[in-house]
């Protein structure tokens, strides 16, 4: 049998995976999580990320940031966490 995953079962599973420190399954969670960061979703994953030091969904976050920052309003620019929006702009130059 097969086990769809979708967006909010990872973040679950990350979440899961973060309080018992289960690398494998919130790595796994992380890649999966990048490969559906969109315009939609890259606000609350950007600060999903920052919470829960997911790194590779940081990474994912930043790189997204970089192509689609003319197409997200300043309005939900100002929720990002500093930190990422330093590293979107460190990537700039």
């Amino acid at each position: 049998d097969k086990v769809e995953l979708d967006e909010e079962t990872a973040v679950d599973l990350l979440k899961v995976a973060d309080e018992y420190s289960v690398r494998s399954l919130k790595g796994f969670c992380e890649r999966f999580l990048v490969e559906k960061v969109s315009r939609k979703n890259i606000i609350n994953f950007a600060n999903f990320a920052e919470q829960y030091a997911a790194n590779e969904l940081r990474s994912g976050v930043v790189e997204a940031l970089f192509f689609l920052k003319n197409s997200i309003p300043e309005s939900e620019i100002s929720n990002l966490p500093k930190s990422i929006l330093e590293d979107v702009l460190i990537r700039k130059f």
